[in-house]
């Protein structure tokens, strides 16, 4: 899969996300192949195609699947693991940041 498919790929599902198809355009970034490291230590390349603060959207051309994953403080990209649709990676990706932002309440 060349870039200008992979862009064509992800506009067509983020236009077919019913529920964040109104978000999704707002962090959609420039395609790029990234090396990521995953909780078990394995290391695998995909595409980042969107971007919101430390947490991208992944997608695995190999097995079609969009995924989550983060950069860590450290600066490494950790991959987090398949969602399926990009509708569904945004949602895991809104549940974290909900929950981290409920973290960050309590400990004011």
């Amino acid at each position: 899969m060349d870039i200008d498919e992979l862009i064509m790929k992800r506009d067509r599902d983020i236009a077919a996300a019913a529920l964040y198809s109104h978000e999704l355009p707002h962090i959609a970034v420039p395609p790029r192949k990234e090396t990521f490291e995953s909780l078990d230590n394995d290391t695998t390349g995909l595409w980042v195609v969107c971007r919101k603060g430390e947490y991208l959207i992944t997608y695995d051309d190999v097995r079609q699947q969009y995924g989550l994953a983060f950069r860590n403080i450290i600066g490494d990209l950790v991959y987090l693991g398949e969602e399926g649709g990009i509708d569904d990676a945004y949602d895991s990706l809104v549940s974290r940041d909900d929950e981290q932002g409920k973290k960050e309440s309590r400990r004011r």
